[in-house]
């Protein structure tokens, strides 16, 4: 699996995976612990102000009501509930939705589905980022 995401990877300039900067296995006093490095998919000095982890779902996601708590991730029903908007504009609308399809198809063949699936969506202060 690891050939085809390194292909996909290279591929896919847009892509919306992740991308895995290292797998590693580290062993401490007899303890093994596993982990990733992820590259981070935020611009570096542009403030957040909001973060959805969107699954697709809306079975039990919400944050309830520490909806308005500084620093909480929001949920599906959260940017529901929030009437939160993707705004992209006309010129990327159409690469996204391809990107995403290739993404998702990439994962299909392989019946793969990460738990959360990546976003680089920021909700910036200023309107039409994108």
């Amino acid at each position: 699996m690891l050939k085809q995401y390194y292909g996909h990877m290279t591929t896919s300039k847009n892509t919306l995976l992740s991308k895995l900067c290292g797998l590693y296995n580290l062993h401490i006093r007899g303890q093994a612990s596993r982990f990733i490095v992820m590259a981070n998919v935020f611009p570096p000095g542009v403030p957040i102000t909001r973060r959805y982890d969107l699954k697709g779902s809306t079975i039990g996601r919400t944050v309830g009501e520490d909806i308005n708590k500084s620093g909480v991730i929001l949920k599906d029903l959260d940017f529901i509930k929030t009437h939160t908007k993707l705004r992209v504009g006309p010129k990327y609308t159409e690469m996204l939705l391809e990107q995403i399809d290739k993404d998702s198809k990439f994962l299909e063949v392989r019946a793969t589905l990460p738990l959360s699936f990546p976003s680089p969506f920021l909700l910036f202060p200023l309107p039409n980022f994108l």
